[in-house]
């Protein structure tokens, strides 16, 4: 089926111009399944580029960290921060599971895009930096994120995996502990992480307002009022719920906020 898909879609590419000026061989498989799978939404190939550029740049961070099963820590030690965005990634995996088994591929690739780009790379992997580089290395809070990050980047090769095979492949190779020759040879991640309905909420929160006071970070150094973040003093003003639900973590929204 997937060869008669492919024929279809090369027929598509009637003259040497529609093919994108790349090379990249995950690029142009990419492209042939958002032919094959979605032919009355083909999109610009240099636009698709440019997106998948945001979500390997992700997977080289996560398989930049260096991190071996014996050093991982039980959920119960880790920062509520690492569990949210482990159960995130979590949910992300169950929804590309289901839409593998309905062929949804041009909806996984968006998926992982945006996740990507939202919730690791503009926020998740923007945080943990500092804990990464200066927390001490045998401590607790860089152990944390750093099982986090190892989980995750476990999930999301296996996510890319039947459609990026090469750049899953590559990313394999740096995986500590790899039990197969192949990620094709690999089963699903079967991670789980305890979050209470409580934290989840507050984690939630936290990344709404987040969103927003970065939104105002981006309008003052617009404006030149600030270089970078940590030039900025934080006021938040909340209701009694919302204040009653942050006031135990108020030591901890600098680092999240990434702010003086």
């Amino acid at each position: 089926n997937f060869t008669i898909h492919l024929q279809k879609s090369l027929l598509h590419l009637k003259k040497e111009k529609d093919f994108p000026q790349v090379y990249d061989k995950d690029f142009l498989e990419e492209l042939i399944r958002e032919f094959s799978f979605k032919p009355t939404e083909i999109r610009n190939p240099k636009i698709l580029s440019k997106k998948d550029i945001q979500s390997f740049n992700e997977n080289g961070f996560l398989s930049g960290i260096q991190l071996f099963n014996d050093d991982a820590i039980n959920d119960s030690d880790m920062a509520i921060l690492d569990r949210w965005i482990l159960n995130e990634t979590i949910t992300l995996q169950k929804n590309i599971q289901k839409n593998y088994e309905e062929y949804k591929f041009h909806q996984i690739m968006q998926d992982i895009q945006n996740f990507c780009t939202i919730h690791l790379g503009g926020y998740y992997l923007d945080i943990i930096k500092d804990r990464l580089y200066t927390s001490k290395q045998n401590g607790i809070a860089r152990r944390s994120c750093q099982t986090t990050c190892y989980k995750i980047l476990n999930i999301l090769n296996s996510c890319i995996a039947p459609i990026l095979s090469f750049t899953a492949e590559e990313i394999y190779k740096f995986i500590p502990n790899s039990k197969h020759k192949s990620v094709l040879l690999e089963n699903w991640p079967t991670y789980d992480v305890k979050i209470s309905q409580k934290e989840l909420s507050i984690a939630n929160m936290l990344f709404d307002i987040r969103l927003k006071i970065y939104k105002k970070l981006d309008d003052a150094r617009n404006q030149n009022l600030i270089g970078s973040s940590l030039d900025a003093t934080i006021i938040l003003h909340a209701n009694t719920k919302i204040f009653t639900l942050l006031k135990d973590f108020k030591d901890e929204l600098k680092f999240i906020f990434i702010s003086s």
